[in-house]
């Protein structure tokens, strides 16, 4: 069949490869798959133009095939992957026109997301500081310095949450000097020496005071509940107390 007669009889060119595409299905396939292999272009131009039509193709293949399951699971998400690294820009921008275009419902599918997967995202977010400590450190100078007034605000609601914790609790007047020298200014969790010149000191290695049953969870700030742990330790303990209750 040549192109000038299937010009000249469009109707009549479709229905007879109509018909052929019925009688050779692997045929038809074999032939587009290779002619798709060797014209990425014009099929990526194709898809970009007509996303309409691409999603109706896909809709009515799926009806037409309602028990096709993958082979596995895995086959299926490295199936996903695979295409979105082939149309990342594609799809960017199909999802940014759609937030733009529903701005209740995608502030509502975040928020749900977040709540749905915190575990994930906190552990992405300890990922992503670790890889990226000197950034973060640069970002939060630069707030700091173009927002005085709020940073002033912030210490002085932790220094009243502080005052108001330590007056619902037991307390002892006590010098932090004290409870170093008793620990012999070494970290009671790791066993770094820490230093009496590094007192006051933002550096890993400084000495800083620590309730071994933290205040919020009813700990009270005597002797017996503190010691002296090295900054780094102290900040990743928190607000934790396993493995401490012997040192009580």
């Amino acid at each position: 069949m040549s192109n000038s007669w299937s010009k000249t009889h469009p109707e009549e060119a479709r229905l007879a490869h109509d018909k052929y595409a019925k009688a050779n299905p692997e045929k038809v396939r074999a032939s587009r798959k290779k002619w798709q292999d060797a014209h990425p272009g014009n099929v990526k131009a194709w898809r970009d133009a007509h996303p309409e039509k691409l999603r109706e193709y896909s809709q009515a293949w799926r009806d037409n095939h309602p028990n096709y399951k993958w082979k596995s699971v895995e086959d299926r998400r490295e199936y996903a992957r695979n295409w979105y690294a082939e149309h990342r820009e594609i799809v960017l921008e199909r999802n940014n026109a759609w937030k733009l275009a529903n701005p209740e419902k995608s502030k509502a599918a975040i928020k749900s997301w977040h709540r749905t997967h915190s575990e994930q995202r906190k552990a992405a977010r300890t990922i992503w500081r670790e890889a990226n400590k000197e950034w973060e450190r640069e970002t939060q100078r630069a707030w700091g310095k173009a927002h005085p007034e709020r940073v002033r605000e912030i210490r002085v609601s932790g220094s009243k949450t502080r005052r108001q914790r330590l007056c619902s609790t037991i307390r002892e007047r006590i010098d932090p000097h004290v409870v170093f020298a008793r620990d012999k200014w070494k970290c009671r969790n790791c066993g770094i020496a820490t230093p009496v010149e590094l007192c006051g000191i933002v550096q890993s290695n400084a000495p800083t005071l620590d309730h071994i049953i933290p205040i919020v969870l009813g700990g009270p700030h005597t002797m017996n509940n503190l010691q002296c742990l090295c900054r780094k330790c102290n900040t990743t303990k928190a607000t934790k107390y396993e493995g401490q209750l012997a040192f009580l």
